[in-house]
């Protein structure tokens, strides 16, 4: 029976290495994880983390595919130092294992392996990988590991991975060293990411700050085309896809937030159009609200136990079918199908917020606002601009002189773009009061 056994990790993979010369450790999209070629630069990446033993307290990996995980994590484990896939607490000291860096590694293998040696066996107590924040050490992971080997329980042969989902990670990573110590193989796929979640790369060249586009929910991806070009000379530009018509969709929000956080590129400025704004705000949590937001045209929607008349009045619009056929049809030149409900169903309008969007919760989020004159549905739903009474780090409130279609004309993405420029370049996070102008 496996216990009290904290090995290095490298040492299980070099004993294994005769085993799995003859047959595939992990095969995924028809390639395989050739173990005597992985090995090799598992050991250049080991070699080149030696050097920060001593100063680096966790290595982050942001990667996604499932073979350079694997790299990662074995290299992490062979020198001993923690990792984790997450932004950690500030109070530690931290490198960052990216495409980038794998790549500029395993590149340049000019390592001075001079008075740099493994530690052969592990204390038990020391921290194996950080998890929202939290440790675990070599003695509570690779007991769970014993525990399933000596209940003779084998590791899948197929795993569902998500690239895109951080315990998706940390559950392959415990598959991975269980069919390490198991001498088995097995078979990744990639969990089917039923969002259609994508990140576009619209322009990019290194050294320069990025800013992710969040896609309208009328689809009008074009809209930003004005915007995109004012900014292109300064700053890569990105644009996140998805379904729209599942921006309702309880675990929508978690999907979009997994699938930002784990992206390869941080993000230095969100930008959103209408209830696009809403979706953006609703997913920065405190590992991506260093970033700096920028809503246009985007209300604040409000629940109908705020404001008990106006659930009065909805009441009698429900009540008259021809206006709630017209609303809905309106409502859907902009929305794209946000609901499900049949048009001609009263009870959709019961509510203030007929489409069933998300309502906005107070926080904190370096944030600007940008506005029309006339703002769509602006008098179909019960909404309104006033974003500084949830959120304290309200910058700015900017009212443009045009209506909602026009609000990404030459004129007005050049003035979007000129204040976005001189909020990044002197941007610090702080908890300022609003300045409203």
């Amino acid at each position: 029976m496996l216990k009290n056994f904290y090995p290095n990790l490298h040492q299980i993979i070099v004993q294994q290495k005769n085993i799995f010369d003859h047959k595939s450790y992990l095969s995924f999209n028809k390639e395989s994880f050739a173990y005597k070629d992985e090995l090799q630069k598992v050991n250049i990446i080991t070699a080149h983390l030696l050097q920060y033993r001593k100063t680096i307290d966790v290595i982050q990996i942001h990667l996604d595919h499932p073979f350079d995980v694997a790299i990662a994590v074995f290299a992490c484990s062979s020198v001993c130092i923690p990792f984790t896939f997450e932004e950690v607490n500030t109070k530690y000291k931290t490198l960052l294992i990216n495409e980038a860096y794998l790549k500029d590694t395993l590149h340049n293998q000019t390592v001075s392996k001079e008075g740099l040696k493994l530690i052969k066996k592990v204390n038990p107590e020391s921290i194996f990988m950080i998890s929202n924040d939290k440790s675990v050490s070599y003695k509570e992971f690779l007991n769970h590991i014993f525990e399933k080997i000596n209940h003779q329980e084998k590791p899948p042969k197929v795993y569902s991975y998500n690239p895109f989902n951080i315990v998706s990670k940390y559950l392959y990573v415990q598959h991975l060293i269980h069919a390490l110590f198991n001498r088995s193989s097995f078979e990744i796929v990639y969990l089917k990411n039923e969002f259609n979640i994508s990140i576009e790369e619209i322009e990019y060249q290194k050294n320069k700050p990025n800013i992710l586009f969040f896609q309208p929910i009328n689809n009008h991806k074009k809209a930003y085309k004005h915007l995109w070009k004012t900014l292109e000379n300064d700053f890569n530009i990105y644009y996140i896809n998805y379904a729209t018509d599942k921006i309702t969709d309880v675990n929508f929000n978690e999907e979009v937030r997994s699938y930002i956080k784990t992206y390869p590129f941080k993000f230095n400025a969100y930008i959103a159009h209408d209830f696009s704004g809403i979706l953006a705000f609703n997913i920065i949590d405190e590992t991506l609200s260093t970033s700096f937001l920028l809503a246009i045209d985007t209300p604040l929607i409000f629940n109908p136990s705020d404001n008990n008349e106006l659930l009065k009045d909805w009441g009698e619009v429900a009540k008259n079918q021809s206006i709630t056929t017209s609303l809905w049809e309106y409502a859907n030149t902009y929305y794209h199908n946000l609901s499900k409900n049949n048009k001609n169903t009263s009870k959709s309008y019961k509510s203030i917020n007929p489409l069933n969007l998300p309502s906005v919760k107070k926080k904190d989020v370096p944030m600007g606002i940008f506005l029309s004159h006339t703002s769509s549905l602006q008098q179909e739903i019960y909404s309104s601009f006033e974003w500084e009474s949830i959120n304290s780090l309200l910058e700015f409130k900017i009212k443009l002189n045009c209506d909602h279609t026009e609000v990404f004309d030459k004129r007005n993405s050049k003035i979007i773009s000129d204040r976005l420029h001189f909020v990044l370049n002197d941007h610090v996070v702080t908890s300022r009061k609003t300045v409203l102008e």
